[in-house]
C-alpha cells in the first residue's frame, strides 16, 4: 500500500518507536476507532529485535499504510508498506545524506518497499535531541529561517518528494511557525513537520502556516486517547484548505 502526500493535504501521521511500543497497548486499542493517515515506525536506536512484531501487531488493528522511519539501515522489514527515505540535508554527515542509503538500497529493492524521498531538516528544539546526538550534526538555529529556506530550496531542486522539518522527539520547542510559513510559500513540494507538537492549538497553527502533514510521537505515547481529537483537528483543517 503506497502513501502519497500532496501540497494541498492536511494529514496526520503517528510515529511509533518499537523500543517503546507494547503489543496490545492503549495505542493498539485506540487504532480500532481512530485511524491516522500514516503510521511511521522507527527510532534513533533499536535496542529490541521486535520491528516485525510491532508491524504485525499494528496491522491487526490498522488498515492504513505503515512506513518505516529508520534511524539506521538496519531498521528495514519487508512487512512494511514503504519507507520514508530520509536524507539529513541540514547536517554535513555524508553517511546520513547518501552513504547509508547506498547500503540499504539493495534490501529496499528486494523487499519491494515503496519509497518517499524526504529531505530531513533538523531544527533546534531547545534541547539536545536523540537525532542530533546519534547523527553528530548541528541543527539549524531557530533564529536562522534563511538557512532552512535555502536548504529547502536546494532539496526541491535536487528532486526530493517532500521536506521534513523536525525539532526532535520530545522537543521543548517545536519548529518555528515563521520557518514553516516561509518554506511552504517558497517550494511546491509538501512539508512535513514533527517534534514538540502537543496541543490541538499548535496543530492548527502549523496547518495554517502551510504544513501538509504533522507527525505526532511523544504526545500519543503519553496519551493515546488524544489521537481522536487530533484527527478531528486534522480533518477540519483539510476541509478548510479545500474552500
Amino acid at each position: 500500500m503506497s502513501f502519497v502526500l500532496e501540497k494541498s493535504d492536511r494529514k496526520l501521521a503517528v510515529l511509533v518507536d518499537p523500543d517503546r511500543y507494547t503489543c496490545g497497548s492503549a495505542l493498539h486499542t485506540q487504532l480500532r476507532s481512530a485511524t491516522p493517515d500514516l503510521l511511521l515506525l522507527g527510532g534513533s536506536t533499536l535496542l529490541q529485535d521486535n520491528l516485525e512484531t510491532c508491524i504485525a501487531d499494528l496491522r491487526s488493528q490498522y488498515s492504513g499504510p505503515i512506513y518505516l522511519f529508520p534511524g539506521s539501515q538496519f531498521q528495514l522489514s519487508p512487512k512494511a508498506d514503504g519507507i520514508l527515505l530520509i536524507s539529513l540535508l541540514s547536517g554535513r554527515n555524508s553517511d546520513l545524506i547518501i552513504g547509508k542509503h547506498v547500503e540499504a538500497a539493495p534490501l529496499i529493492k528486494q523487499y519491494g518497499l515503496n519509497t518517499l524521498g524526504c529531505a530531513y531538516l533538523l531544527v533546534d528544539g531547545g534541547r539536545l535531541s536523540s537525532v542530533q546526538y546519534i547523527s553528530q550534526t548541528l541543527p539549524i538555529p531557530r533564529d536562522k529561517p534563511e538557512i532552512a529556506l535555502a536548504t529547502a530550496l536546494a532539496a526541491e531542486q535536487l528532486g526530493f518528494a517532500t521536506i521534513y522539518l523536525e525539532a526532535g522527539s520530545g522537543a521543548k520547542l517545536g519548529v518555528p511557525l515563521d520557518m514553516v510559513r516561509k518554506i511552504s510559500a517558497a517550494v511546491s513540494i509538501p512539508i512535513i513537520v514533527g517534534g514538540g507538537i502537543r496541543s490541538l492549538e499548535m496543530m492548527e497553527k502549523y496547518f495554517h502556516s502551510g504544513a501538509n502533514m504533522l507527525v505526532i510521537g511523544t504526545a500519543i505515547e503519553e496519551d493515546p486517547s488524544a489521537l481522536t481529537e487530533m484527527l478531528i483537528t486534522a480533518r477540519a483543517s483539510a476541509k478548510m484548505s479545500l474552500r
